[in-house]
């Protein structure tokens, strides 16, 4: 799973928003706190994904 998210942070790095989504919310639904960290900030700002604030507190809730 440490590849996985290294993968995700990457594509994050160079601004492949959607693709780090993708990846992080794979990782999400397995539980991993660290891509539904990065699944909420990315909803609550809209990197690549629409904005949606309730979904991406949510998720940071879940990451806690």
């Amino acid at each position: 799973m440490e590849d996985e998210i290294k993968e995700a942070d990457e594509a994050y790095d160079r601004q492949e928003y959607e693709v780090a989504f993708d990846k992080y919310k794979l990782l999400a639904q397995k539980g991993n706190s660290d891509a539904q960290y990065m699944i909420g900030i990315m909803c609550s700002a809209g990197s690549g994904v629409s904005i949606d604030h309730e979904e991406g507190l949510k998720w940071l809730r879940l990451s806690a």
